[in-house]
This record gives structure tokens, sequence and C-alpha cells, in this order.
């Protein structure tokens, strides 16, 4: 089951086939995804819900740096992989 809710719940399903939900809203919204394996179950949800567009290339190709405590902080660790030789591609602020 894919719940497309919000709001807490809880749904389990056991090997009697017995379906118990408790959900905090007066309308429960979802989909049944079937599948034999997980794989199959994986497919049905990226058919369901879409896939990822793929990254550009240009991220693979250095690091992205997150980096926090003022400019003078990151410029002054900026420096310090540029001179160590550390490819980057972006740095995150």
């Amino acid at each position: 089951m894919l719940f497309e809710n919000t709001n807490i719940g809880i749904a389990t399903f056991n090997e009697e086939s017995t379906e118990i939900m408790y959900w905090h809203c007066s309308t429960i919204i979802g989909s049944i995804l079937p599948g034999a394996s997980f794989m199959d179950q994986a497919q049905n949800l990226s058919r369901h819900a879409g896939t990822m567009k793929p990254l550009p290339k240009w991220v693979q190709q250095g690091s992205i740096i997150g980096i926090v405590n003022g400019q003078d902080y990151v410029d002054e660790k900026y420096k310090k992989m540029k001179d160590l030789g550390l490819p980057m591609v972006g740095i995150w602020m």
C-alpha cells in the first residue's frame, strides 16, 4: 500500500490476510501496488510516482562541499581545499 495521507496512521498486514488500520483522519487515500518481489513493487512504485531525472554530469566531476560559519570561514576552508587539489564543483553555504 502506498498511502498519500500526511496524517499519522498505522497499517498492519499479517500472514492471515487481516488488515488493521488506525488513522487520525476521516478519509484514507492510497494505492495498492502489487508485486511478487521487492523489485516488482519498486517498479510499480516508479510507474506510479515517477522517477528522478538523471543528475547533470558536472556533479560527478568533483565534490559539492557544505560549509557554514560565515563568509571568512568559508573562504578560508575553500582556499585550503583548493590548495590541496580537492576537485570541487560546488559549495553549499
